[in-house]
């Protein structure tokens, strides 16, 4: 039989009569382990969501002539390879900033700039996929980072003030500001960025560092005039 047949058996956990139950439970171990991967639909949409970032506009001016699409491409390498870690329940805090990492330093970009699309298409993967199709949701939630960004970050400054926590970091979230008095996620470096996820899980009522982002969500609804 054919993968196919034997994938759809397992989604509706069905055992036919000629597969042994160690059959079966070897062939479900086999895909959940197996690499998956990004279909054509998912990476159009997550391109989608990269390019509303407008991240590119600021990473651009910095890449040398034909390094865009060379950037893209390694950019939605390290997702893919995420996102399988995430659908197979094994990926960890350490792989996101190791992707971050990569990025920054393979392209020479700030951590800052670099975090931005790896954590908001992560995301928007585990809201729209994975958490409707897993029960243990907490465990892989609690692993995600929330992706920084103005909006973000003034937020976070009010929400410190208004619950007197974290507030040494209000100085160092300051620090990041540029000549105009904004604030700059080109000036977060792993550092700051490490210290600005641990204050996100002091302050979001559920102590999730993902959680915070909903600020973001909201607002932009808001602004459209759609919530």
């Amino acid at each position: 039989m054919g993968k196919r047949f034997y994938f759809i058996l397992l989604a509706i956990d069905v055992i036919p009569d000629y597969v042994s139950s160690l059959e079966f439970l070897s062939l479900k171990l086999f895909f959940q382990e197996e690499k998956m991967g990004l279909d054509i639909y998912q990476k159009s949409v997550y391109l989608t969501i990269f390019n509303e970032t407008m991240i590119m506009r600021v990473i651009g001016k910095m890449l040398p002539n034909g390094e865009k699409k060379s950037f893209k491409k390694r950019l939605f390498e390290e997702i893919e390879n995420l996102i399988d870690k995430m659908d197979n329940h094994k990926l960890k805090e350490k792989d996101i900033l190791c992707s971050i990492d990569t990025i920054s330093k393979k392209f020479v970009i700030p951590f800052g700039l670099a975090q931005k699309p790896i954590n908001t298409i992560l995301k928007y993967h585990f809201y729209l996929f994975y958490s409707r199709n897993n029960q243990n949701v907490e465990c892989m939630k609690k692993q995600l980072h929330c992706p920084l960004d103005s909006v973000v970050l003034n937020e976070l400054i009010k929400e410190i003030k208004k619950k007197q926590k974290c507030e040494r970091l209000v100085e160092l979230i300051k620090k990041i500001k540029n000549k105009e008095n904004e604030l700059r996620i080109t000036n977060i470096d792993k550092c700051t960025y490490l210290k600005i996820q641990r204050c996100l899980e002091i302050i979001s009522e559920d102590g999730m560092k993902i959680s915070f982002d909903r600020i973001w969500d909201k607002k932009h609804l808001e602004d459209a005039g759609i919530l």
